[in-house]
């Protein structure tokens, strides 16, 4: 989404939030399979924007 905005000519800024610690597990990294997916759909769009 960053990605995407910065190429659009859009202002990105970090902003100070405050959280609370997760519950649960994260899909995305928890397992090899979610590993991998999340480094192809991040080499996907990657590749979409060069």
């Amino acid at each position: 989404m960053v990605l995407r905005a910065v190429t659009a000519g859009l202002k990105v800024r970090n902003v100070p939030v405050e959280y609370t610690k997760r519950s649960g597990r994260s899909k995305g990294t928890g397992t090899i399979g979610g590993t991998a997916g999340t480094v192809m759909d991040m080499g996907r769009i990657v590749g979409e924007i060069r």
